[in-house]
């Protein structure tokens, strides 16, 4: 029978947000905003804020998250003549996850004029990092690599997950991220 030690706290909820505080490192992306119109100040209206901060889950439980760190997606199609252009089909993309023990699906997205919604299209599967940056996954395809038809969007999204798992009150969306 294990031992149980008397507590004097909680214990970590994955379905509550990690606070940030000042002095955490963040990046952010939105816009820089007037404050109010003839104003001379201005402020960074946020739509997605990421923490610099090693946050994980308790290996194979719900909710875990992931993140994506970077994501490039080529073009690839017919040259137009005398106009310099980048005909390639380079894929490279970046992210974290805080369940290191799971993999992760990287998908394609096709929107399509005569059909409704989004299909994925599996592109890989990752293992992430499980020593130096924790949770890591990453893969870089060749400058030629054939993964047509080319897309816009990516998804990434731990693998065996049902898709859009919302927590926090719906706001958060959990298992998953669309860059």
């Amino acid at each position: 029978m294990p031992i149980q030690l008397p507590r004097s706290h909680k214990d970590c909820d994955p379905k509550v947000p990690a606070p940030l505080q000042i002095g955490d490192y963040i990046s952010f992306a939105g816009m820089l905003t007037e404050d109010s119109p003839g104003a001379s100040t201005f402020f960074h209206a946020a739509h997605s804020i990421k923490s610099m901060t090693g946050i994980y889950t308790s290996p194979g439980s719900n909710p875990a998250y992931v993140n994506i760190e970077v994501a490039i997606l080529g073009t690839l199609g017919e040259p137009f003549k005398d106009v310099p252009q980048e005909e390639t089909s380079r894929f490279r993309i970046v992210g974290f996850t805080t369940d290191a023990s799971r993999r992760v699906n990287v998908f394609l997205l096709d929107v399509k004029k005569d059909v409704e919604g989004v299909q994925e299209r599996l592109l890989t599967t990752l293992d992430p990092q499980r020593v130096g940056q924790i949770g890591r996954v990453r893969i870089t395809l060749p400058a030629k690599a054939n993964f047509l038809p080319v897309t816009r969007d990516v998804r990434i999204r731990i693998e065996g997950v049902e898709r859009d798992t919302k927590v926090a009150g719906g706001w958060i969306l959990a298992s998953t991220q669309h860059q």
